[in-house]
């Protein structure tokens, strides 16, 4: 059996994602790093701290995923986030689940 974690999240929402981009179902989709990489003595940050995990465009919508466990919450860096995107109109979807996210596009008629 395979350990559920935030990787997992990431990996099966963003494969179901690409799968609906290659149908033509969506325009695009990427994944979004949000830590760091060390090269040599250097650090260099890949995004902002607060970066959902990935970026999907539909038609003209911006809609921003977070992934996270169930019962687990937004950090402080992730909520300010989240605020900006709505402010700017786009959609933040906090999610547990590929299903969490059909839910969240189906409802708002994007899917």
């Amino acid at each position: 059996m395979i350990k559920r974690n935030e990787s997992n999240i990431v990996t099966a929402i963003l494969r179901w994602l690409i799968s609906l981009e290659t149908l033509g179902k969506i325009t695009w989709v990427d994944r979004c790093n949000s830590g760091a990489i060390k090269t040599g003595r250097c650090f260099i940050r890949l995004h902002r701290k607060g970066t959902p995990d990935i970026l999907i465009f539909i038609r003209n919508s911006v809609i921003w995923v977070e992934c996270k466990m169930e019962g687990e919450g937004l950090e402080e860096e992730q909520i300010k986030f989240r605020d900006m995107c709505m402010k700017a109109g786009h959609h933040h979807i906090v999610a547990n689940s590929t299903d969490d996210v059909f839910i969240y596009l189906t409802q708002k008629g994007l899917l």
